[in-house]
């Protein structure tokens, strides 16, 4: 028996003694290396954790997915508020599936995403770059140094945006995911024809990301075509295509037939199609100018693209490789060209993101050898990026998001009995303007339809997630309300709040013929106040002017197309309907209605003037 002890704790010693053997210093520093960066960002991500306004949209919206009342903002109006499709989808299914709050699910997600993203694009990078013609082949024994990994970890944008509650943590894990796949997939070479079903189906995500993914979504399935092209038939063409693209096909057939649109209902209040390129270069600007971010860049296209992209160039061995490699900066440039050309965001740096790690995370980690020593010249500029770069104060148009910890509804101060929620005491109809805090009671009889209380404001995140369902927003910048969004726009303002719905058009909507618009004359001075940051689509007005657009506005929404154009969205889900929709969309899509009431009700009704109108004027 003791011999047999003996053997036993022989054996153990050995094994120990050979893995001591197998973790060399130089091992161990490697790992310590390559986990730095990771270690920074979650760290960093963790302190920083937040949610915005817009963030609480999303989850008013996964609240009533998990209620059964479907992906809506308001139950009962089928209106598409949210931009990211999977991510309603993950932390709908994770609300699901765990006691956690939807707050911390939406932060604690956002962060492993972000982390799984760099972690992807770094197995990726090496995947990519372990090659004999680049001094890393296997058995090397070089040293890998995360040069790019360093410089998304050290950067404060990237710290905010793991969590917001908004998807950009998600498009960081599928496009560290992507890059995986596509690197493994060009190790293969020419004879491992195309991706499997399933990638080719992960990498067809982009759209449901993000929309704007969807153009990198293209790009890299294009490289996969142009790479099999000679290997492939039209039918097996025609298979990736499928296969690639299913899933956003499948969810533009439901948009249509649900929502009755093209696109998500907050591109077309954003007009997310009209450029803005002055707006977008002063959004560039602000992101590039607040953290030398030119420097970093320049030293990775110069030390790192073009030291392999030369290795490669004439290679036709290693042609798969080199396509991946430029695929993800060429969609960098494309996705980032499309931000600034459309104006940015209101958010600072958040939608400049995306195009910046795609654009990096090829190189986020590469062979410490001659041809890439340039890279460490990132290194300083990572030490004062990480410890002293910051953005400006957060000033208009450009917020920074610079997260303090404040993750809940009640840690943002919405809690029974708080200031921010006990106005709300009776069922009646209230309004907030741009900035105010306390809404203002509006003693006024409402429309059959409208039920009570219903709140008419802007920001509708916060409110719209602590009350739910019990409380109904009327939604002034037009994200949950189509009749804002499809506002012509008339004058350009603040990024993604350029629609703010005049008055006189929230009057008729809401409040019964005849009611006095003099209850409303303290909204109009507090709208006036703010309307160098929410432009008015038409002059404030208040008195004899405002109650004539008012009954002019009444008289536009009873023409047949705006009154069917209102109504649709609280129409019963028939078969009919769905089909209605699905042929309806492109039209309704394009639908813009003219601010100016008078201008509206001639568009739509035609030549004339309405009885409301002809009284008032009579009167006068």
């Amino acid at each position: 028996m003791a011999a047999q002890k003996t053997g036993v704790v022989d054996a153990t010693d050995a094994a120990t003694e050979a893995t001591r053997r197998t973790i060399t210093p130089k091992a161990a520093a490697q790992w310590a290396v390559l986990a730095l960066p990771v270690l920074v960002l979650g760290v960093m991500a963790w302190r920083h954790r937040y949610i915005v306004d817009d963030g609480f949209i999303y989850l008013r919206i996964i609240s009533n997915v998990l209620d059964g009342d479907g992906p809506v903002f308001n139950v009962g109006e089928r209106v598409e508020v949210y931009t990211g499709v999977l991510w309603v989808a993950l932390v709908a299914l994770a609300g699901l599936v765990t006691p956690v709050s939807l707050e911390w699910i939406a932060v604690l997600l956002g962060i492993s995403l972000t982390l799984a993203g760099l972690v992807l694009g770094m197995l990726g990078a090496r995947r990519l770059l372990a090659v004999a013609g680049l001094g890393a082949g296997p058995g090397s024994g070089v040293f890998w140094l995360p040069v790019g990994a360093i410089i998304l970890a050290v950067l404060p944008p990237m710290w905010g945006f793991a969590t917001t509650g908004l998807e950009t943590g998600l498009t960081f894990g599928w496009l560290g995911l992507c890059l995986f796949l596509l690197a493994g997939w060009a190790a293969r070479g020419a004879a491992g024809g195309a991706p499997a079903p399933w990638a080719l189906l992960l990498l067809g995500l982009g759209p449901l990301v993000r929309p704007e993914l969807a153009i990198t979504s293209v790009l890299f399935i294009g490289v996969v075509l142009v790479a099999c092209w000679r290997t492939t038939g039209w039918a097996r063409r025609a298979m990736i295509l499928a296969w690639a693209f299913a899933l956003p096909a499948l969810y533009q057939l439901f948009r249509m037939g649900y929502f009755g649109e093209l696109v998500a209902n907050t591109a077309i209040a954003k007009e997310g199609t009209k450029p803005r390129p002055d707006m977008g270069l002063r959004y560039l600007r602000d992101f590039v100018a607040a953290y030398w971010l030119w420097f970093p860049v320049l030293v990775l296209a110069v030390g790192a693209y073009l030291p392999a992209a030369l290795a490669w160039w004439r290679d036709r061995a290693e042609a798969r490789r080199l396509a991946v490699l430029l695929v993800f900066p060429a969609s960098a440039a494309i996705n980032g060209g499309f931000v600034v050309l459309m104006g940015g965001d209101y958010l600072h740096a958040r939608l400049l993101l995306p195009a910046l790690f795609a654009g990096v995370i090829p190189v986020s980690m590469v062979p410490l050898t001659r041809r890439f020593a340039l890279t460490l010249l990132a290194l300083p500029w990572a030490v004062v990026c990480l410890f002293v770069l910051r953005a400006p104060s957060a000033i208009f148009p450009f917020d920074d998001v610079d997260g303090d910890g404040t993750v809940t509804a009640a840690e943002f101060g919405y809690y029974p009995g708080s200031p921010s929620t006990s106005w709300y005491d009776q069922d009646a109809l209230y309004m907030k303007s741009a900035f105010m805090y306390d809404p203002y009671l509006l003693d006024v009889p409402t429309q059959p339809q409208v039920a009570l209380p219903t709140l008419v404001e802007g920001g509708i995140g916060l409110d719209g997630y602590y009350f739910g369902d019990a409380l109904p927003i009327f939604d002034l910048n037009g994200l949950a309300t189509p009749l804002a969004s499809h506002m012509e726009l008339t004058r350009r303002g603040h990024p993604g709040h350029e629609k703010s719905l005049p008055t006189p058009w929230v009057i008729a909507s809401l409040t019964e013929p005849g009611t006095d618009v003099s209850a409303f004359d303290g909204i109009q001075a507090e709208r006036a106040e703010s309307s160098a940051f929410y432009g008015p689509l038409i002059p404030i007005e208040t008195g004899a002017e405002l109650a004539r657009q008012t009954a002019w506005a009444r008289a536009a929404l009873q023409c047949p197309e705006l009154a069917e154009f209102v109504a649709a969205p609280q129409q019963p889900l028939t078969p009919a309907v769905v089909w209605q929709n699905i042929i309806g969309a492109p039209h309704r899509t394009q639908l813009r209605i003219p601010a100016d009431p008078e201008a509206a009700y001639r568009q739509f009704c035609g030549a004339g003037t309405p009885a409301e109108v002809a009284a008032l004027d009579a009167a006068s």
